[in-house]
């Protein structure tokens, strides 16, 4: 039975053939390597008794045959028929340059300039490692494969220093990586970084919204690049109703993104309330004041339940939209109902702006 070649490792100039262990009545094995696949022409040879050999001194770019046999040492006697051929191409990529990481509110940035040279055929991927340590043990990111100068590293933790190479690699051989890069602090939720629910927010509220979509929210910071929603600390001292007049306000979307405008809108018409406190809700951190925390929309209360164990401070209460139920159908209708969510159940009703009273909590989008 022949030997079995089960690797070929491509180096600069070199090839590194690997074949499985037999019993074959020899003490050691012939190797045959060379352009020609049949090797009727120019080729050359050796013999080992160990189960691997490197071919040096190889023309970058060339495809080499390779094939080896059971053999017993300086006769021509082979104990064995020869493997099936093998082949491989020498050459290696250099270095990438030029290597930039920074961090930011999807993970760790990074990008660097291809490099110089790219082996015999080209580049066909990246190969991007990331760790807590300087020259320590690094784990590979999974993105596929991209001949892209760039990625983005994901699932890292907040506020840890991570450093991160990069080699490049052609259909023979990994290449040399780039030196290890400067050591960058992944962002936490609260400056910039990436967010999951129950994370402190820039606002200093708790996220209770994530998406990998951007939503709007006219009138907030984050604009039209929204992210995330988050509660503040605790509720507005109340109950209070919802408006200082029954009329309707127009503030009558439900959707996600829609709180900020909602609460500007009925700002304008009510004058106490629930509204009028969210509307005035700001909050500092870090001497920054957020002013955009707004009455939450009917779909933002939803998911404000939903995703309350990440939130302190809720009782089991009702508590107040910024959406009035909308019945455009009727002509009759003035505007005095607003949705309202049972915190004790989940259910959402119609209630009325006034005598009714709720709870308030206020929110605040942001990217």
């Amino acid at each position: 039975v022949p030997p079995v070649v089960s690797s070929v490792t491509a180096g600069d100039g070199s090839l590194t053939f690997t074949w499985n262990a037999i019993t074959h009545g020899g003490d050691t094995y012939r190797i045959y390597w060379g352009t020609d696949s049949t090797f009727a022409t120019a080729y050359s040879y050796t013999e080992t008794p160990s189960l691997s050999y490197t071919a040096t001194g190889l023309t970058n770019g060339a495809t080499y045959y390779f094939r080896v046999a059971g053999w017993i040492a300086g006769t021509e006697e082979s104990t064995t028929n020869f493997s099936t051929s093998a082949s491989g191409v020498p050459g290696t990529s250099t270095a990438p340059s030029g290597l930039t990481i920074a961090s930011g509110r999807s993970g760790m940035s990074v990008s660097w300039t291809a490099p110089s040279s790219s082996g015999f055929s080209g580049v066909t991927d990246y190969v991007v490692g990331y760790s807590t340590s300087f020259g320590g043990s690094y784990t590979t990111f999974s993105d596929g494969t991209s001949t892209t100068a760039s990625a983005t590293i994901t699932g890292l933790t907040s506020g840890t220093t991570y450093y991160v190479r990069v080699a490049a690699v052609n259909p023979s051989t990994t290449g040399s990586y780039v030196s290890d890069s400067a050591g960058v602090l992944s962002k936490t939720c609260a400056n910039g970084g990436v967010c999951a629910l129950g994370d402190t927010g820039p606002g200093g509220g708790k996220v209770f919204y994530v998406t990998s979509s951007a939503f709007a929210s006219t009138g907030s910071d984050c604009g039209s690049s929204c992210y995330f929603l988050e509660a503040a600390a605790s509720d507005v001292s109340g109950p209070f109703t919802w408006c200082s007049t029954s009329s309707r306000t127009n503030a009558i979307a439900e959707g996600i993104g829609n709180g900020m405008a909602n609460t500007t809108t009925a700002d304008s018409t009510c004058t106490s309330g629930a509204i009028q406190q969210a509307a005035d809700y700001v909050s500092t951190v870090g001497g920054v004041t957020f002013t955009d925390w707004h009455l939450p929309s009917k779909g933002e209360l939803n998911q404000l339940f939903t995703n309350r164990s990440y939130v302190a401070g809720l009782s089991l209460q009702f508590y107040w939209s910024s959406s009035e139920f909308s019945n455009p159908g009727d002509p009759g209708y003035v505007g005095d109902g607003v949705w309202t969510q049972n915190f004790d159940g989940g259910t959402q009703y119609f209630s009325y702006k006034g005598p009714n009273t709720a709870g308030t909590r206020t929110v605040r989008a942001f990217g």
